[in-house]
């Protein structure tokens, strides 16, 4: 083989060799952004499902009497923001009653947080609107019944990665209907925050989770949203 031969076969290996290692490093990331886009679809998909569970299985924690004088239908929720709610539920709790109250009727919070939420401060880790970081969506019951939250509950990570609150996107994660004052029909409008008197009258919530996996690269975050009618509420 003459020295031009050995370079132009020299050549020919390099092309070939160099088209074959970015054909592995395409697929690589090909793989990982699937990968990335699986467990971030998982995350929100089982995230929403739980949220759902526990949002129809709202109860309150005490019911309403017709002796010796009539009260006011209690309410479900303590709190209903849009990155925070707090409300009365006896999802997958044997040891509740079954007229709807009592033992094994707990407080529990959905809300979006830092990273860590052991602490006993109630409102800690509650992210600002303009904050621009992902952040985790947690789950937390009064498993100790002393009518607020610490570190003593059991608490649960539902999603991490959560960019609801980014900038960029501004999405609420709850949204809720409720009934118009005279309490005959829903008013059909989605609130981000729901105060007052009103907060007795809540009757659906639209919950959204978004997931990114990658922010501001490929693959694009993963949004699901879905309605949780409420079972134990009037609505008529």
């Amino acid at each position: 083989m003459t020295l031009i031969e050995v370079l132009v076969s020299m050549i020919i290996a390099g092309v070939v060799c160099s088209m074959l290692v970015m054909g592995w490093i395409n697929l690589q990331k090909s793989s990982a952004y699937s990968l990335a886009s699986n467990t971030a679809r998982g995350d929100a998909r089982d995230a929403i499902s739980r949220i759902s569970s526990e949002m129809r299985d709202c109860q309150p924690n005490v019911l309403p009497t017709a002796s010796p004088s009539p009260t006011a239908e209690p309410a479900l929720f303590v709190k209903a923001a849009s990155t925070d709610a707090r409300f009365y539920s006896a999802y997958n709790d044997a040891g509740a009653a079954d007229e709807g109250s009592g033992v094994g009727v707990h407080l529990t919070r959905i809300w979006l947080g830092l990273s860590s939420p052991d602490a006993s401060n109630d409102n800690y880790s509650i992210v600002p609107a303009t904050s621009p970081l992902r952040t985790y969506l947690w789950w937390r019951r009064d498993t100790n019944n002393n009518g607020t939250f610490d570190s003593h509950d059991r608490t649960r990570l539902l999603a991490e990665d959560v960019v609801n609150n980014d900038p960029s996107i501004a999405k609420s994660i709850f949204r809720y209907g409720h009934l118009t004052t005279g309490g005959v029909t829903w008013s059909g409008e989605w609130n981000d925050e729901v105060t007052g008197s009103a907060i007795t009258a809540i009757t659906a919530v639209e919950v959204r989770v978004i997931v990114d996996a990658n922010l501001n690269r490929p693959p694009s975050a993963v949004d699901l949203t879905t309605t949780v009618r409420l079972r134990n509420t009037t609505t008529n």
